[in-house]
């Protein structure tokens, strides 16, 4: 289970003031996942009548969901293009990961932990994190493995 103090906290990074996701972007996602997941949130349109906030609304609405389905739809939301290069973002997946990893629904949860990790801690070596990323690329689109290994070798040295 994800306490209602981290869910909390994710919602007011997600939905900043001035650097989240507007009220009609939560409402629009939300939605999206309600109709994925079949389950009813009290916020599906924009605006929220009787919300104070965006970010009240948001959480209001990830607690409408299942804990493996409240991990899910953070990541993806934290994974948006919008925040790319946002470190508080980068952060709290990183946190969402390594403290409820267990709610993955895949084998891959060790392996997303290390990675995540890893792009972290390269942040300040740009070639170096550069290669790490054409590795990634190379493997998740599973072309090219043995470069994948290559880069990932340059990424080390």
């Amino acid at each position: 289970m994800i306490p209602i103090t981290f869910l909390s906290h994710a919602c007011d990074i997600l939905a900043d003031t001035n650097a989240g996701l507007t009220g009609s972007k939560i409402a629009e996602y939300c939605a999206a996942y309600a109709v994925d997941y079949n389950v009813d949130i009290p916020y599906g349109t924009y605006p929220f009548f009787d919300s104070p906030n965006k970010r009240t609304a948001l959480l209001k609405n990830l607690q409408a969901f299942k804990p493996e389905q409240q991990y899910a739809i953070i990541k993806e939301l934290c994974e948006l293009e919008k925040w790319s290069d946002e470190p508080k973002i980068k952060d709290l997946k990183i946190r969402l990961i390594t403290r409820f990893g267990s709610l993955f629904q895949g084998s891959e949860c060790i392996n997303e932990i290390l990675i995540e990790e890893t792009k972290h801690w390269l942040e300040p070596y740009t070639k170096s994190k550069q290669n790490y990323l054409y590795a990634l690329d190379k493997f998740n689109n599973s072309v090219f493995l043995r470069n994948s290994l290559d880069d990932l070798r340059l990424s080390l040295e």
